[in-house]
């Protein structure tokens, strides 16, 4: 989990929920027959071609961009923090 605060990469899985929740939209049927099934991925990959181009922008919460943010000074602040505030300063952030 360190690497992941101090590299801001995903700490959970809503990446893969929010992918999941894309791909299950594009294919509006929870059991597509095969041709459906491709015509929505062909769908999801020009969405991912226009969102590379810069044609269509994602952005976090600002919540969100906060909390990573106060999380990962925490993080790298814990040389000069003892334990238990360091836990005390997560466990505060995260359960917010």
């Amino acid at each position: 989990m360190y690497d992941l605060v101090v590299t801001d990469r995903a700490r959970t899985t809503n990446a893969v929920e929010a992918w999941h929740g894309c791909i299950q939209s594009l294919l509006s049927e929870i059991h597509p027959i095969i041709w459906k099934f491709i015509n929505g991925l062909r769908r999801y990959q020009k969405l991912k071609d226009a969102e590379i181009e810069g044609l269509i922008v994602t952005r976090i919460r600002p919540a969100y961009e906060c909390l990573n943010r106060r999380i990962k000074n925490i993080v790298l602040d814990n040389k000069n923090r003892d334990i238990i505030d360091y836990l005390r300063g997560l466990a505060h952030n995260i359960m917010h």
